[in-house]
């Protein structure tokens, strides 16, 4: 799926070059059909000029029915090749677009879980949204407005400069003026752009953390205070969005003044030159319409800035984020049939946050083996989940060794062998959907028959069987519309339905009474081939049923006593 590199390196505007390097045929196609226009509006000033240089003693070269259908059929012409370049630039970035959205998300989904633990998932929701739609609108402006408009209208002054050299000096004159002017007003626009950007940041953080915590507002009636906090934060952004849509206006709106002014001073300076003889009506008319024509291609060419002001900071955020270099935990690339034997020996694990250092794992060693049901227990915040992350490849040890059927890690495709391991984490996450889409998540090709042979094992089918719908019965955002038990149950039978020979379950009993939590053990012991099995749980009719119980405390691991079943 890759079409950029995972990483963007050198520099901001450099980079962006090369995510349109796969449409630079379309991309030079429709600027170059674009840029003809102006080919079209060179014959259309000859055209004005043999209309308003008729006199009696000289036959005109063109009839005025003739030169009416002419002017007629050059704009339809300029409009025709403007169309077709558009249509081609579309395409070209937003089929660019389309790919630098994947290799983004990609990117964002190989990021190891350390990444992902330290920062928020909103401002990466940001980046892959919000950001890339501002970055399609200043491609879309550079390419299909600036560089076109303003190619033909360096071409518009070059003819303007051949036909009269002592107005276009005059026009020339004008440029210094307006080139201060825009620099003092696109600073304060992209001043304007990125305050309203990073306000509209903080805000997506502050309401998607609020939708999470819905529950703790309604228990706590903090409706009122949430409200209020989030009202300051929308007038901030109404206003800073207001301020930096007015520059924006103000600019466009003053470029078209001064426009409007230089027209004018060409009308004044041409027809004192028509009165004195020097040139004719002809020449002034044609003249001023080639002008008006460039000024209309500069103009075309500067609504583009809006975009180019509001997609800057977007850019330089999403080229700072994937220039960022993340350590890749295992580079190895090879693939196993894996068996289900995981050995770990002598591992140790510290947390590394600003300020602070924490040991969480020290010299543990474990062994996991197919046809083995292995037990692990210990007090919150022991590190038994840090320890199943570890043996998932979600996290690097700092030290000791981790085999997969003896083969290192660093050897292995840990994506891969992720794979054919089969988690049930203690608050199980589900995707909108029915029952069947959750169950088959890893195989959604998966027939009903065995959809419902796991759920059978996993004890869920009685209750799914029940539902007015069975399987097809939509579970709700997050599997809402279930409970606790039943969640459990399900991503269960989505570890079973992969028929892994790893299994890994974190308190799977919590929603089960004991004569449930016997069956269900029971149920997962007579799977064939059987594979092997760790489970954190502090109940104690887990533990005697396991083949070896483990418990973690202060970093170390010890075997803990059997006890009756």
């Amino acid at each position: 799926m890759t079409s950029l590199p995972p990483t963007i390196p050198g520099r901001p505007w450099r980079s962006l070059v090369r995510i349109l390097s796969r449409e630079r045929t379309r991309l030079t196609a429709g600027i170059t059909i674009s840029i003809l226009q102006c080919g079209t509006a060179l014959p259309m000033i000859w055209v004005v000029r043999q209309i308003f240089d008729r006199s009696p003693t000289r036959a005109p070269a063109l009839s005025l029915p003739v030169a009416g259908a002419c002017v007629v059929a050059l704009a339809l012409l300029t409009a025709g090749l403007g169309i077709l370049g558009q249509l081609l630039i579309q395409r070209g970035i937003k089929a660019s677009i389309a790919r630098f959205r994947k290799s983004l998300l990609e990117h964002i989904y190989n990021l190891p879980k350390a990444y992902h633990d330290a920062r928020e998932r909103t401002r990466l929701h940001d980046l892959a949204v919000h950001d890339t739609e501002r970055l399609e609108g200043l491609l879309l402006a550079v390419a299909g407005q600036m560089i076109p408009n303003g190619t033909v209208a360096a071409i518009l002054a070059t003819a303007l400069a051949i036909r009269s050299p002592a107005l276009f000096l005059v026009l020339l004159a004008t440029l210094p003026f307006i080139y201060l002017f825009s620099r003092a007003s696109l600073r304060r626009c992209q001043d304007a752009a990125t305050g309203t950007r990073r306000a509209l940041g903080d805000y997506a953080h502050a309401l998607t953390s609020s939708f999470r915590n819905l529950e703790l507002v309604w228990l706590h009636h903090g409706g009122p205070r949430e409200l209020a906090a989030h009202a300051e934060r929308i007038d901030t952004l109404a206003t800073l969005g207001v301020q930096s849509t007015w520059r924006i206006v103000i600019h466009q709106r003053l470029q078209q003044l001064s426009y409007l002014g230089i027209s004018a001073i060409v009308l004044v300076i041409g027809s004192r030159a028509v009165d004195r003889g020097t040139i004719t009506p002809g020449d002034l008319l044609s003249f001023y319409a080639l002008a008006a024509l460039t000024l209309n291609y500069v103009r075309d060419a500067g609504l583009g800035v809006g975009a180019v002001v509001l997609g800057r900071e977007p850019w330089l955020a999403l080229h700072a984020f994937l220039s960022q270099s993340t350590p890749v935990l295992y580079p190895g690339t090879r693939r196993i049939p894996f068996a289900g034997k995981i050995t770990l020996h002598n591992l140790s694990f510290r947390y590394v946050t600003p300020g602070r250092e924490r040991q969480v794992l020290e010299l543990v060693s474990l062994s996991l083996a197919p046809g083995q049901f292995t037990a692990l227990t210990g007090a919150n915040g022991s590190g038994k989940s840090t320890l199943l992350q570890i043996v998932l490849g979600l996290y690097r040890p700092d030290s000791g060794t981790i085999r997969a059927d003896d083969i290192p890690y660093d050897e292995l495709d840990i994506a891969d062998l992720r794979r054919q391991i089969g988690i049930v984490a203690q608050d199980p996450p589900l995707v909108t959907g029915t029952i069947r889409d959750n169950i088959a998540y890893a195989r959604p090709n998966a027939p009903l028959h065995e959809v419902e042979q796991a759920a059978r094992t996993a004890l869920a089918h009685t209750f799914i069987s029940q539902l007015p719908d069975g399987y097809d019965t939509v579970v709700g955002e997050h599997g809402i519309l279930l409970s606790g038990g039943q969640r459990q149950r399900l991503a269960l039978a989505r570890a079973l339905l992969v028929r892994s020979p790893l299994l890994i379950l974190d308190e799977p009993t919590n929603h089960v009474d004991q004569e449930g939590v016997r069956d269900l053990l029971l149920s997962l012991r007579s799977l064939r081939p059987a594979p092997a099995i760790l489970v954190i749980t502090h109940v104690p009719a887990v533990l005697a049923l396991a083949d070896q119980a483990w418990s973690l405390a202060n970093g170390h691991l010890s075997p803990t006593p059997s006890q009756p079943a």
